[in-house]
C-alpha cells in the first residue's frame, strides 16, 4: 500500500483528508515543516508528500527547496495544496510541482497516490 506524508497545520483539514485517503494508502500526518522533516529522517521514504503551501514558520515552498537539497528523490514526490489560486506559484521553479487547489479534488489526489510509485 502506498505511503503518504500529509503536511498541513490545520488539524480539521488533516483529519478530513486522512479519513478519505486511508482507503488508498497509509497516511502519516505532520502539522509543521519541522515535524515533516523529523518524520522523513526517522522513516522509510514516502510514495507521496502532500504538503500545504502556506504553513506557519516555514512554508511548503521552503520545505520543498530544502528537501531538494537533501533528498532529490523524495522532493520529486511532493505535491502542494493551496487555497491561493492557480497563479500562486507562477514564474517560480515550483511550477514543476503538482499543485491542488483547496477544496481538494479527492479524485485527482487519489489518482496521484495510485500512480505515485510507478512514475515518480
Amino acid at each position: 500500500m502506498p505511503r503518504v506524508l500529509l503536511v498541513d497545520d490545520d488539524a480539521h483539514v488533516a483529519r478530513a483528508l486522512v479519513r478519505v485517503l486511508k482507503r488508498y494508502c497509509d497516511v502519516e500526518v505532520a502539522h509543521s515543516v519541522a515535524e515533516a522533516e523529523s518524520l522523513l529522517e526517522e522513516s522509510e521514504s514516502f510514495d507521496l508528500i502532500l504538503c500545504d503551501l502556506r504553513l506557519p514558520v516555514r512554508g511548503g515552498a521552503d520545505f520543498y527547496r530544502s528537501l531538494r537539497k537533501r533528498d532529490l528523490s523524495q522532493a520529486r514526490r511532493v505535491a502542494f495544496m493551496t487555497g491561493m489560486g492557480d497563479d500562486a506559484m507562477a514564474g517560480d521553479e515550483l511550477e514543476e510541482v503538482p499543485c491542488f487547489g483547496k477544496p481538494i479534488d479527492l479524485a485527482m489526489v487519489r489518482d496521484l497516490i495510485l500512480t505515485s510509485g510507478s512514475n515518480r
